[in-house]
């Protein structure tokens, strides 16, 4: 005979187990399902950054063609002002390009002292600072171990966390500023690609060229003059020092030693390019276009040399992006 306290602590314990194993189920669905709806996340991303880099990899290659020409089916067609950001929207998206000669920058290695004093005056720095940034780079790139007045050599530099030494040779490219004793207020202020370079040797800017972080540091922000500047271009004027004297008004005395004057002499050209996939454009008559909308991108930045209509890539850096 069946004990009946047996037979319902039986029922009990087979009841815990069934509820014990629908929650194992409950879990192991809902880790699945997280799974799947990961992947797929995962995967409509990957799309997503696939079509942005073909997006921009088609912004390098419209630079490319305003850079080397236009067919004659295009003639009427307005020129491309160099720094100025371009956009085409296509099915898949829209495409940002700009691009800017690496003449309208200042150079690291052969740009004068006094340049990059009215430089580093224009973001900020005092007297003292400037003095100390401008030593330390010359230090930098010496090959001795001796400091100037107010830079540094090894012994400060091994002092830091992590500790490293200096280069004793040329700037290898516009990121290595950060390196150097004195730099630490333009870590937060500036994109060193923006403003300085390694490939304008003959040590002064050109005008005709400037880079849109140069341009402003010039106008100190103006942007009607800014406009100025690039209506002029638009308008076929080559910039000479009578145009540098009316755009940049009472700062053409402090900036008119360092300034040359030229168009196509400097063959070292930088292109930004970002592809922005499913971005439409902006239409005040669809409700559907959000003008606030953020898409996320891909952005391609090629620095590269120009002989004829033969290039050279020099440096190329790739990267996801949200704007």
């Amino acid at each position: 005979m069946v004990n009946r306290s047996e037979s319902h602590g039986n029922r009990g314990f087979a009841l815990v187990v069934v509820v014990l194993v629908l929650l194992l189920v409950t879990a192991l669905a809902a880790e699945m399902v997280f799974t799947v709806r990961t992947g797929i996340e995962e995967a409509r991303q990957a799309k997503q950054n696939m079509i942005s880099r073909g997006l921009a990899m088609a912004g390098i290659n419209l630079a490319l063609f305003h850079l080397v020409d236009h067919p004659v089916d295009l003639a009427e067609e307005e020129p491309y002002i160099l720094g100025t950001t371009s956009s085409v929207y296509l099915d898949t998206g829209k495409v940002d390009f700009r691009m800017t000669s690496e003449s309208g920058k200042i150079d690291l290695n052969k740009g004068s002292k006094g340049l990059l004093r009215l430089f580093l005056e224009q973001q900020g720095y005092d007297l003292d600072e400037q003095e100390i940034l401008v030593d330390s780079m010359q230090d930098w790139k010496d090959k001795d171990d001796l400091h100037r007045l107010n830079g540094a050599e090894s012994e400060y530099y091994e002092t830091l966390t992590p500790p490293y030494l200096p280069e004793n040779s040329s700037f290898v490219e516009p990121s290595e500023i950060f390196l150097v004793r004195g730099s630490e207020k333009l870590r937060d202020r500036i994109n060193p690609l923006d403003f300085f370079t390694i490939y304008n040797r003959g040590g002064r800017i050109n005008f005709n060229m400037l880079s849109p972080g140069m341009l402003y540091v010039l106008l100190d922000g103006d942007e009607e003059r800014v406009q100025q500047y690039y209506d002029l271009q638009d308008d076929g004027v080559l910039h000479g020092a009578a145009q540098a004297q009316l755009i940049l008004d009472d700062n053409y005395a402090m900036w008119q030693p360092y300034l040359v004057y030229s168009k196509g002499q400097n063959k070292y050209y930088t292109i930004v390019a970002t592809g922005f996939a499913g971005a439409r454009e902006p239409d005040e008559n669809d409700s559907n276009v959000d003008p606030e909308k953020k898409y996320s991108g891909w952005r391609i930045r090629l620095l590269l040399s120009r002989t004829g209509k033969a290039f050279r890539y020099i440096r190329w850096s790739e990267e996801s992006i949200v704007e």
